[in-house]
């Protein structure tokens, strides 16, 4: 508690012990971001997932020595690690990397160069933020979880409207994603404590309850074709302009056969 009553750097509010009007005001300016014009097309794109909101705060932690932050920080990157795992399994990730490459983004060509930004954005700010918190040997206030579960929850309903993101990345079991988000934030602080005491029992049971929702959905063997399959059809919709299964007027009639026939070809070539 010695350290909320320190004033933090950059403090924009006397009396503001977590600089939560910085935080605020930062999810703010990324809200907005993708309304600026003259950005490229995956530089909008990028700056509209939540991966990239994490990275930012993380960046603006260490540049403005925010230290208040490292709890949040810690659970939000442990749910964004979670959450991105279980939502890109059976190799869903291949038609996310696909969609950033539609996009023209840059670095995503190759299989490798993905994967190493994979783990570089997800794996290593989790890791990184775990060590240096058992290390400082400082309990998460369960405060920190929360934070980041509404974090999250508000910036899907500011982005998408909905829980449901699938229409800003590729389809996922987003269910099972969220779960996964929720599971790992509302574990990090136990997890944190029994490494702390170093009880390894423990800290395996609160990791496997972490990784449930990612269990769960990589024994749905029906989950990659399911995927694949309403991909495709999100591919073709964009492709052609919006025009696929909703080629239908009112009264159930094809506005134009020829281009649906074409998208269904499309998503049939895409499938296979």
């Amino acid at each position: 508690m010695g350290m909320l009553r320190e004033t933090p750097p950059w403090q924009l509010v006397r009396g503001d012990p977590f600089n939560l009007t910085l935080g605020g005001l930062l999810m703010a300016c990324l809200a907005a971001a993708k309304h600026i014009p003259g950005f490229p097309r995956h530089v909008h794109f990028t700056l509209n997932t939540f991966t990239v909101w994490n990275l930012i705060f993380l960046a603006t932690r260490v540049l403005l020595r925010q230290c208040q932050w490292d709890p949040f920080l810690l659970c939000n990157s442990m749910g964004v690690l979670c959450g991105f795992r279980t939502a890109m399994v059976h190799g869903i990730d291949e038609n996310f990397r696909d969609k950033l490459r539609s996009l023209g983004a840059p670095l995503v060509q190759h299989r490798s160069i993905f994967f190493l930004g994979d783990q570089f954005t997800h794996t290593l700010p989790a890791l990184i933020l775990l060590v240096r918190q058992v290390q400082s040997r400082k309990s998460v206030p369960g405060g920190a979880s929360a934070a980041a579960i509404m974090f999250g929850t508000w910036f899907s309903f500011r982005q998408g409207g909905k829980l449901d993101s699938q229409d800003i990345y590729v389809p996922h079991p987003w269910r099972a994603a969220w779960l996964a988000i929720v599971f790992s934030a509302s574990a990090t602080p136990s997890l944190v404590d029994a490494l702390i005491k170093d009880k390894r029992v423990s800290a395996i049971g609160y990791s496997f309850i972490m990784a449930i929702p990612w269990i769960v959905s990589r024994l749905n063997r029906g989950l990659k074709k399911q995927c694949n399959f309403e991909y495709a059809l999100q591919k073709a919709n964009a492709q052609q302009g919006g025009i696929s299964c909703k080629s239908f007027s009112r009264q159930g009639i094809p506005t134009s056969e020829v281009e649906l026939a074409s998208s269904l070809r499309r998503i049939s070539s895409a499938i296979n």
